[in-house]
């Protein structure tokens, strides 16, 4: 079996860089990013088996761009990947009461909150790739 490949998509170095040792660590393939505009980009080109994504995004150009959050990404996924399934871990610190629903509506298969639990968090993985 080949190596599953997790895009994490994450503005914060630090978690970026924890997020990173922990999937690989784990036996997953990690491709990483910052924005959302890459992230579309790189779901669109590398074809990630799951996304882990943060919702707080900042703009990586906020005059051409002025908002592309976590929620623009999770609107723009159905359109570029035409069919095909991405199981999208929200992975953020936004507050649960509100973000959550909207999140789940907008097609995450899982909603977690910053810091999540390590085996709460592989164990959401592992449920949305069927590996369990």
């Amino acid at each position: 079996m080949s190596e599953k490949k997790i895009l994490i998509v994450e503005d914060d170095a630090i978690s970026l860089q924890y997020l990173t040792r922990f999937l690989t660590d784990a036996g997953y393939a990690v491709i990483r990013c910052g924005d959302g505009p890459t992230a579309v980009s790189l779901a669109a080109t590398q074809r990630p088996d799951l996304i882990l994504l943060d919702l707080g995004l900042p703009s990586p150009n906020p005059k051409s761009c002025p908002s592309f959050d976590g929620f623009r990404v999770l609107d723009w996924l159905p359109r570029i990947l035409k069919g095909k399934r991405m199981p999208v871990i929200v992975l953020t610190a936004q507050e649960p009461a509100e973000a959550k629903e909207l999140a789940l509506k907008a097609g995450a298969t899982a909603f977690l909150q910053k810091p999540a639990d390590s085996n709460k968090l592989l164990s959401a993985i592992r449920i949305a790739l069927n590996e369990v």
